[in-house]
């Protein structure tokens, strides 16, 4: 959905605290088209410092609530994932500080990881979350620390982090959120301004 047409959807359906309403007007865009690849003229966020960033933050932003840096503290932020204690040794990166990014997780120390930059998600774009990674990680880091305290406030819920210290599969994980999706899909069609995709 498109920000305008949230808007609409949390005014409409009450969603605001004690159910208030904003005054909102929603201006539509001529030849808008849902599908269309945009490339921001301005960076949203320091750490989102170009279009491979912006592709990628939807899946690495879970990783907010792991043990493993995103590339804060480098020239590439979300578009790396690394930590000392990485078996694989074939890329690494070391957390420095910058104007944006004081006291980065690991400052001075070299995480070891994955270069996200070529990933085939970026070439290949699914249009969903890639939780090939966060499976991928947790089991490679094989350690009970990996999620942290903010992980259920990423994902949304406890659910998530359930199902993959249960060892539950991407498939499986992607089928329970399915009546949920169908739901809300059929719930935000009343506030589409846009053609659906």
């Amino acid at each position: 959905m498109t920000t305008g047409e949230y808007a609409q959807m949390v005014n409409g359906e009450g969603w605001m605290k004690s159910k208030k309403k904003c005054r909102l007007t929603v201006i539509p865009l001529k030849n808008y088209d849902r599908k269309a690849s945009y490339v921001l003229p301005d960076k949203p966020s320091p750490n989102l410092p170009n279009s491979t960033s912006i592709l990628l933050y939807p899946g690495l932003g879970l990783f907010e609530g792991t043990i493993m840096s995103l590339g804060r503290g480098t020239e590439f932020p979300f578009q790396v994932l690394g930590h000392p204690d990485y078996p694989k040794k074939d890329f690494s990166f070391e957390p420095k500080t910058t104007s944006f990014s004081s006291g980065p997780k690991y400052f001075n120390k070299t995480c070891y990881g994955l270069d996200l930059r070529k990933s085939v998600y970026l070439s290949q774009h699914p249009g969903k979350i890639d939780l090939s990674l966060l499976l991928k990680l947790y089991g490679e880091m094989g350690r009970e620390d990996f999620f942290d305290a903010n992980f259920d406030y990423h994902a949304g819920n406890k659910t998530l982090r359930y199902q993959i210290v249960a060892g539950e599969l991407e498939q499986t994980i992607r089928q329970s959120w399915e009546a949920g999706l169908e739901e809300f899909k059929a719930l935000r069609k009343k506030y589409l301004i846009y053609q659906d995709f």
